[in-house]
């Protein structure tokens, strides 16, 4: 998570402010990472996380409380006021809801936040996949988030490289996550 995070931040620190989208499980967490190096930066950053009164697994939990200790603002995506006017004044949405273990349509809290982020007509760059898309079909599930610049971490996702996919995943990018070279080109 903190390699994913920092790549992701080191693409994105040219925007002044940053909304970025979290959900619970490993994407989110890259995501809190990513927040927390661009808030270091000096950008202006909140996070809109996902199920916030819930339980996260140790890793998302251990970034979500370095990303609050380093200055970044966290609110609960539930609220939808704060969520509609976090969306507005940001310069770029940064998507870290769903990853690659999700699977089906996009429920609840969830597919409410893609359907604002979508509405906020804002640019979306995404965390590994857009949330939504299957990462092996490459169809839409549903929500999609459609993403200006997709930031796949290690390799790209069969899902991406679909035609159908082309237009959730914009311009995509593969980032350098420190995955041993040998294990990349055998």
């Amino acid at each position: 998570m903190e390699n994913a995070g920092r790549a992701v931040a080191a693409e994105v620190q040219g925007y002044d402010r940053v909304a970025v989208c979290c959900g619970r499980g490993a994407n989110g967490g890259d995501g809190l990472v990513a927040a927390r190096y661009l808030k270091e930066k000096g950008s202006q950053v909140q996070v809109f996380l996902c199920a916030a009164k819930g339980s996260y697994p140790e890793p998302v939990a251990v970034n979500l409380e370095r990303a609050k200790a380093a200055g970044v603002s966290v609110v609960a995506a539930e609220d939808a006021v704060a969520l509609q006017n976090g969306l507005a004044q940001a310069d770029v949405i940064l998507d870290g809801l769903l990853g690659t273990g999700s699977s089906g349509k996009p429920e609840g809290t969830i597919a409410q936040v893609i359907e604002a982020m979508t509405r906020s007509a804002k640019p979306i760059v995404t965390v590994d996949i857009p949330s939504g898309l299957d990462p092996d079909t490459g169809e839409a599930q549903g929500a999609c988030a459609p993403a200006v610049l997709t930031l796949t971490l290690g390799l790209p996702k069969i899902g991406l490289l679909k035609p159908e996919a082309k237009k959730y995943v914009g311009e995509l990018k593969v980032l350098d996550i420190g995955f041993p070279p040998d294990l990349l080109h055998p």
